[in-house]
């Protein structure tokens, strides 16, 4: 065990210091991975994810219990064979790419089936479900509604307020392209001012230098007194898997008067969320990315104090009947009219992640996506990172530029290759992303690190990505001395 470990009075351990910093994996894989597990079950449970886990309330011998479970479970091949045995792949692939129906458990699989099989077509409130859920989520059913995915659920939200021209949304420049359409809706609708957020990104950022910079770059616009205001961000984000500092932002919100949204869309499943505690106003996470529930499913959730910025359809069309309980679940379920079969399917999902423990779980993807982070700096150096070390902002994506020193970095049709050849000779599917930048279009390779990938997936991983990327830039080299050569 290194000696960088340091006592931080609850837990004994810290992931305070930076990945760089950590024994090296040449040094012993196995080692580095328990000290990752043990570092990210600190943080997690601590803060890092920031996910309303309060470490002191939850105490000492619960955390330790937790912590130590999640250790063992790293190098238990024989329980985590039998996880990935459970799950129900299409394709022969490993997938280190997590989207909607790309695998799930074999029992929300056959729940689904019965559900279907034994359907009438009704349509209702759900509310069964999405007090299920919320309890799992931490939110009452009243202020939970169940939609078809994260996008549609941040839209519900945002729309229920009464948005007038010259009100403001600030937005940061790491937002999915579909929360930007959307955004650019309400803009040309209701003549709100949209005012983007650059972040600043690099592998050393730290989460109290993005909050600084999310606050300076607010303060610089000067929002005009008595209108209404927004923050809009992801955690993590879709591209490099930043995980945004949930309660900073927050933070950041209420000091400047606006009302808090977070996209949350990849957190359920990857991180245990216990919305009472997270003092932001609206949050909406999918249910078919890592908790591996079916296709279009998602949660948004409203903090109770929000409710009277929330004005529901129904309240809004005085012609409109309305209903005995108008509560923002209610309203938002009925609106999206989904059936009962897909949510108890992703029930089933739920309470396969609570049989094994989230807490493990996400100890589990952390200290593989830290490995995966350590192993793409030994072989392609730092600066080809994506994704920042900083504890605090660590999550189970990674990403990285493969190309970032060659010409092929300006080429999305390169990653494309890479990501097909990977998945086409290796059997590893990924997933390439357009990074956020001003100037020319950038791009990375997106990797996960969810519960059925294993430390010799992510070692297998690294190997077929090195000798791709040597092959490619070898064609380069002889492109280039062919055209001198001319």
């Amino acid at each position: 065990m290194s000696n960088d470990k340091k006592e931080d009075g609850v837990s004994g351990y810290s992931l305070s210091t930076s990945i760089a910093n950590m024994p090296s994996p040449k040094n012993g894989r196995r080692e580095f991975l328990r000290y990752l597990s043990i570092g990210a079950g600190s943080a997690i449970v601590g803060g890092a994810f920031a996910c309303g886990r309060n470490a002191v309330a939850a105490g000492q011998a619960m955390i330790s219990q937790q912590v130590t479970s999640a250790t063992n479970l790293i190098t238990d091949h024989s329980f985590w064979k039998s996880i990935e045995e459970s799950f129900v792949r299409y394709g022969s692939f490993t997938t280190f790419n997590v989207d909607a129906g790309t695998i799930a458990p074999q029992i929300a699989l056959d729940k689904l089936q019965r559900k279907i099989s034994s359907s009438k077509g009704s349509y209702t409130a759900l509310i069964e479900q999405r007090s299920q859920v919320g309890s799992l989520l931490g939110a009452s059913v009243d202020d939970i509604a169940l939609v078809n995915g994260a996008t549609e659920g941040f839209m519900h939200a945002l729309t229920g307020l009464s948005w007038r021209s010259g009100d403001v949304i600030f937005y940061t420049d790491h937002e999915h392209p579909n929360i930007v359409a959307g955004l650019k809706s309400i803009e040309f609708i209701f003549k709100v001012q949209l005012v983007k957020i650059v972040l600043p990104t690099s592998p050393g950022i730290s989460a109290e230098e993005i909050a600084a910079s999310v606050d300076k770059q607010i303060r610089r616009y000067r929002m005009p007194k008595r209108t209404l205001g927004a923050l809009v961000w992801s955690s993590p984000t879709y591209q490099t898997g930043v995980m945004l500092p949930i309660r900073r932002m927050a933070e950041i919100s209420r000091k400047h008067g606006l009302v808090s949204f977070c996209d949350a869309a990849h957190l359920m499943g990857m991180a245990s969320i216990d919305f009472s505690e997270l003092d932001i106003d609206f949050l909406a996470t999918c249910g078919h990315k890592w908790q591996c529930g079916p296709s279009l499913t998602g949660a948004v959730i409203r903090n109770p104090r929000a409710s009277a910025l929330w004005i529901s359809a129904a309240d809004r069309d005085i012609a409109r009947p309305k209903r005995e309980n108008s509560s923002f679940g209610n309203e938002i379920s009925y609106t999206v009219a989904s059936a009962n079969s897909k949510f108890d399917s992703l029930l089933a999902s739920c309470a396969v992640w609570e049989d094994i423990g989230q807490s493990k779980i996400e100890a589990y993807s952390l200290a593989l996506g830290g490995y995966l982070k350590s192993e793409i700096v030994r072989v392609w150096g730092e600066k080809s990172l994506r994704s920042s070390l900083d504890a605090e902002l660590l999550s189970g994506i990674t990403s990285f530029d493969p190309f970032v020193d060659s010409p092929f970095a300006l080429q999305g049709n390169m990653y494309t290759s890479f990501s097909d050849q990977l998945r086409d000779r290796f059997g590893m599917q990924v997933k390439v992303v357009t990074l956020p930048t001003e100037k020319a279009k950038r791009f990375a390779i997106r990797v996960s690190t969810p519960l059925w990938i294993s430390d010799a997936d992510v070692d297998n991983l690294i190997e077929a990505m090195r000798l791709l990327s040597k092959e490619f830039l070898a064609v380069q080299s002889r492109l280039v001395i062919d055209a001198f050569a001319e």
